[in-house]
């Protein structure tokens, strides 16, 4: 639903249909609209970090890395959508301060698990700028920046950080 009209769209009534439960039921885990919203972006995280975790751990710091980053690329219906919701999350939470925090703190997870893996601080800070960059731009120009280019991309950056042209 957020895919067809952004979080405006995902009233307690919208969600409620779409489940096909009533809204009283829904008011019963969530008093608001923000903390619906919350759990929403919590579940999008966890299932991201999921991905991410399941990444087997090839010994190949720079493979493994690219594979860990390739799991939040949208690439598929699911990640697609997913990476929709961040985008509307992320650009509905901006103006208030705490609101933002979920995303600081998903943002650190994913840099933390790389940096498990191998990778210096910088590093995953820049390789998971470039995949913010990769996924808004393949979710806002699906025709022009295609999961070929973006996985291209992607290679190309972690070649780089690694020493090689990519």
């Amino acid at each position: 639903m957020i895919q067809r009209g952004g979080l405006a769209e995902a009233s307690m009534s919208t969600v409620a249909h779409e489940a096909g439960v009533s809204v009283g039921l829904i008011q019963r885990y969530f008093a608001t609209k923000a903390q619906l919203l919350e759990f929403a972006f919590s579940y999008l995280v966890d299932s991201t970090y999921g991905r991410l975790e399941a990444v087997e751990r090839t010994g190949d710091v720079a493979e493994t890395a690219y594979l860990m980053l390739e799991a939040m690329l949208p690439l598929d219906e699911e990640r697609y959508a997913e990476s929709v919701t961040w985008i509307a999350f992320l650009a509905g939470a901006l103006p208030i301060p705490d609101a933002i925090e979920p995303h600081v703190v998903s943002m650190r997870r994913m840099r933390l698990l790389l940096e498990s893996c191998g990778l210096s601080t910088v590093d995953a800070m820049l390789l998971t700028s470039v995949v913010d960059g990769l996924c808004v731009d393949m979710v806002t120009s699906p025709a022009e920046v295609t999961p070929e280019l973006g996985r291209a991309c992607l290679r190309r950056a972690v070649g780089r950080v690694f020493g090689g042209a990519g």
